[in-house]
């Protein structure tokens, strides 16, 4: 286990979003030994550490990536320390929706449970933390075989490890360490998150419900399948290709989908500011949803029977069983286990449009990032639609 990790504040200090230098100042506060090599060192090439060239004269590395659909992502590489670092500066308005220090909480959380990176500075709009090596999986990788196996294995080594109650006190250190006069006020759950956003969302995004007909949906969520999801956890509720980290090496051009004999991965988790107590179904739905990506290929995600041999794998791996015993063979509670989370997730199903159409109905109004937020929150909403009265008939 990790030691207690406590970020360093710089509330007053806001990056600009459109200009990667307005970075620097903030690093040299966080790291105030930097100083001494800003004009005597020269950086060191991972290649070639002992030649550099007269470009090559400044000891530090500022890059924007390319990012989400909400924040701006800066990596960082201070050569003289061969420190790599990524800054995350938060898109406009996003604290509507968004409980930053929620968001902190569960990053410490993470890091003392050896599940995520380092967490050095907190500042007005983001965060500085350790550099990952490896890359971003692609939406379409999600369901290799080998990375739906690490996917698994990690998010149920989430599930299992992570302290609803210690997040929460850490919520509210956090929230005290900001502002120690403030009320300390946030959401407990999904379901209250969710109460939040339709108070605040827009009333003319959204073509086929008002905000008093969500409420209702909300409503019938809560009463039909809220209780139906397993156990609360602390769940990611954005476990998109784009947060799941694959090793660099990671060359997904020769895979056999059908091959049972890949190499095993592993994977890590990044960006938890959406990361909330939440029924562990809804997490595994909601991930299973991104299967499609943002371009909503539908065709992508997995057929929700409980005869389906990729999710049967994928649910083996999450419970922690041998993936490719042969279930017939398998112990008869093994076959429960995974009989039982599987239906759990497929009452879940259509859940994550709901989710994801309130907060992209806000986010139409909020967000200054080019993404048609609209046409996305329809779209997800439609996929709850369909999701009910498909549900209604059974």
């Amino acid at each position: 286990m990790m030691t207690i990790n406590t970020p360093k504040l710089f509330q007053e200090y806001h990056v600009d979003l459109d200009n990667p230098t307005s970075v620097e100042p903030l690093l040299y506060e966080i790291f105030p030994e930097w100083a001494n090599y800003k004009s005597t060192t020269t950086p060191l090439s991972v290649h070639h550490p002992q030649k550099s060239t007269d470009k090559d004269h400044q000891p530090l590395k500022i890059t924007q990536l390319t990012g989400g659909i909400t924040n701006k992502l800066f990596q960082v590489h201070h050569f003289p320390t061969n420190t790599k670092l990524l800054v995350r500066a938060y898109g406009n308005g996003t604290s509507a929706i968004i409980d930053r220090d929620r968001e902190i909480a569960t990053h410490v959380h993470l890091y003392e449970k050896g599940l995520a990176p380092r967490l050095f500075a907190r500042f007005g709009n983001g965060l500085v933390y350790q550099f990952l090596e490896g890359k971003a999986s692609e939406y379409r990788w999600l369901s290799l075989d080998s990375v739906a196996d690490a996917v698994a294995r990690r998010l149920g080594q989430w599930h299992t490890v992570l302290d609803p109650n210690k997040v929460e006190e850490l919520i509210i250190q956090q929230k005290r360490t900001v502002d120690s006069a403030a009320d300390i006020n946030f959401s407990r759950n999904l379901w209250e998150l969710l109460e939040n956003w339709i108070e605040v969302m827009p009333e003319t995004v959204v073509k086929n419900y008002t905000k008093a007909e969500l409420k209702q949906e909300l409503s019938w969520i809560k009463a039909n399948i809220g209780h139906q999801g397993g156990d609360f956890v602390v769940a990611h509720c954005d476990l998109l290709a784009g947060n799941v980290i694959v090793p660099n090496e990671f060359d997904p051009a020769p895979i056999n989908e059908c091959d049972d004999d890949q190499p095993q991965i592993e994977v890590l988790f990044i960006d938890y500011e959406y990361a909330m107590l939440a029924p562990r179904a809804f997490d595994l739905a909601n991930h299973f949803m991104e299967w499609q990506g943002f371009d909503c290929i539908t065709e992508l995600i997995p057929v929700p029977v409980k005869s389906n041999v990729v999710l049967r794998k994928w649910a083996r791996s999450y419970l922690g069983f041998d993936r490719n015993a042969n279930e017939d063979a398998a112990a008869s509670h093994e076959r429960v286990a995974v009989d039982q989370l599987l239906d759990q997730v497929f009452v879940y199903w259509g859940m994550p449009g709901f989710y994801w159409g309130v907060w992209a109905a806000i986010q139409s109004s909020i967000s200054d990032i080019d993404f048609d937020y609209a046409s996305y929150a329809n779209l997800r909403l439609e996929e709850y639609t369909k999701w009910k009265k498909t549900r209604d008939l059974l």
